[in-house]
């Protein structure tokens, strides 16, 4: 995976899940409502569309707070476009984090767990972006990817160093 090699860490399941992105391999998998949408053609658009605002409480808060200090200017080559209290988009809304969302719906004890430079991910492909959201984490963070942004897994590896201020409390097994 090329996010991966430029950092010089290998990550084979990156590579794995990049491959099952790009081929579309999660079907059966319900599609999830998300607020964030794909700029056409992988454009950036002029202004980015406004995500709804997560509210989480407690600790959970806490920990965004430190996720959202700790995220990059840069994700897979997109500039930071906009942030809130708990909210970012790079590239317009090509690529959009939220954090403190709720447990997603789709998210069952038999659901996939993708693992990405050591983060466990529940993969949701809607009609025009991936969604994906954090699983085994003290709360929830989800980062959605235009469909039209390939391979969609390279945002995930460029978040993680700001995603693992989020407390893991079960590793994906």
């Amino acid at each position: 995976m090329r996010a991966a090699a430029r950092r010089g860490r290998r990550v084979p399941s990156a590579a794995i899940l990049a491959a099952l992105l790009m081929a579309g391999c999660q079907a059966g998998v319900p599609a999830s409502s998300s607020t964030a949408s794909a700029a056409p053609s992988g454009a950036a658009t002029s202004s980015p569309r406004p995500l709804v605002e997560p509210t989480p409480t407690g600790a959970v808060a806490t920990q965004c707070r430190t996720v959202m200090a700790a995220l990059p200017q840069r994700v897979d080559g997109l500039t930071i476009s906009s942030t809130t209290r708990n909210t970012a988009q790079w590239g317009g809304d090509i690529v959009s984090l939220r954090c403190g969302v709720p447990k997603p719906a789709a998210l069952q004890p038999t659901s996939s767990c993708n693992v990405v430079d050591n983060i466990g991910w529940l993969a949701v492909q809607t009609t025009d972006r991936w969604v994906f959201t954090t699983i085994g984490r003290s709360g929830y963070i989800e980062v959605t990817v235009a469909s039209s942004h390939q391979p969609a897994a390279n945002a995930l590896v460029d978040l993680s160093r700001a995603v693992t201020q989020m407390r893991e409390v079960k590793p994906c097994v």
